[in-house]
């Protein structure tokens, strides 16, 4: 999921993650730059919470960044 900076405000990303498990999916997963705070926020406000970090993924502006997965379980039997 990625969502445009001109276009968050009007983001509905609870709304989207619903309607995907409305369409029958458990778990909806993302990846995100560690050191994106703001986008952290929104994903946890729609239910994310963290499952894993890979330290030093990527390499932006000659530094490494740790790509933070994240997922929303939508089935109430998922661990």
């Amino acid at each position: 999921m990625s969502v445009a900076a001109w276009w968050r405000p009007q983001f509905r990303s609870a709304a989207a993650v619903q309607e995907c498990g409305r369409l029958g999916a458990r778990k909806v997963t993302l990846r995100v730059l560690g050191h994106n705070v703001a986008a952290r926020r929104l994903y946890d406000r729609c239910g994310f919470v963290p499952e894993g970090v890979l330290r030093g993924e990527f390499l932006l502006e000659g530094r490494y960044v740790d790509n933070v997965l994240m997922a929303c379980h939508l089935a109430v039997d998922v661990p």
